[in-house]
């Protein structure tokens, strides 16, 4: 009687596993069709796309495709299991922009994969090299670094469509949204908060990037990218407390730029605290 009932026992639990292996409880990879295995999605964020228009995205691992038509987050419809490579190109264009795919291959891990960025830039208008410049950096506001990094670019061009833009720092990245342009002769302030008793007082900010980007203290490093052109890049080994970075004016220029010798330690005090440097205004600090 004894054996009996230790054989149900047995004969329940095999029965009870079998049962979740083909409803995917496992978790593993691999199974065949009908097998269970679990999968996971690959997808991420669109951004730069103009309104009613649409990109065609394709995972050339499994010929899988997708249609985005507005900006935001999207997936793939075929999940993939775990350590399934993917590979993620543009397979049609949208009308009159350009995207690029960033982070787009990879292998799978025991997680939806969300870190794909596709950035759609402008075929008529947006940056070149020459006409947006890295101006004015703060990386390390007194006090608190939270809140009160930003950095500054100018316009040396006629009014450009900035949407699409990817700015890398480090290894942050953002994407710039999707109608936001600049005037021509501009300054814009690209900053983590917009609020100016949070930022430090800045007079305004033109670009919030809220957290995707920190501005390092040292081995400091700032690009700005359209499509696949790098449109201005600096680099800095460290950065002065309490006070901006400010690039002088003859120096207007995304190679002069490159050059340490044409930067200059901010001197006048902004905002609602002491640090100092020229935010959105021209650097007079630095002849």
């Amino acid at each position: 009687m004894e054996k009996s009932a230790r054989f149900r026992t047995l004969a329940a639990m095999l029965a009870t596993v079998a049962l979740l292996s083909d409803c995917g409880g496992s978790g593993g990879y691999g199974g065949g069709p009908g097998g269970g295995a679990t999968t996971y999605s690959v997808g991420g964020r669109v951004d730069g796309l103009d309104p009613s228009t649409s990109v065609t995205l394709m995972n050339n691992s499994n010929s899988d495709s997708v249609v985005v038509s507005a900006n935001g987050s999207f997936a793939f419809p075929m999940g993939l299991a775990y350590l399934a490579a993917y590979d993620v190109t543009v397979q049609t264009q949208p009308t009159g922009r350009t995207c690029v795919v960033i982070n787009g291959s990879g292998s799978v891990p025991f997680a939806n994969v969300t870190n794909l960025a596709v950035a759609c830039t402008s075929n008529t208008n947006a940056p070149a090299v020459g006409n947006l410049v890295i101006t004015e950096v703060m990386a390390d506001p007194g006090g608190t670094d939270t809140s009160k990094e930003w950095f500054e670019v100018v316009n040396l061009g006629g009014t450009l469509d900035l949407g699409g833009v990817v700015v890398t720092s480090g290894s942050g990245l953002f994407v710039v949204p999707a109608g936001t342009s600049i005037p021509s002769g501009s300054f814009f302030i690209f900053a983590g908060e917009s609020n100016a008793t949070l930022n430090g007082g800045l007079p305004f900010v033109s670009i919030n990037y809220g957290s995707a980007l920190v501005l390092t203290n040292t081995n400091f490093s700032l690009t700005l990218k359209a499509a696949t052109t790098i449109v201005d890049a600096v680099a800095f080994a460290a950065m002065p407390s309490g006070a901006s970075l400010t690039l002088k004016q003859s120096a207007f220029d995304p190679t002069a730029n490159d050059s340490q010798s044409n930067w200059c330690t901010s001197m006048s005090a902004y905002g609602t605290g002491t640090d100092k440097g020229t935010p959105g205004a021209t650097n007079s600090d630095c002849p």
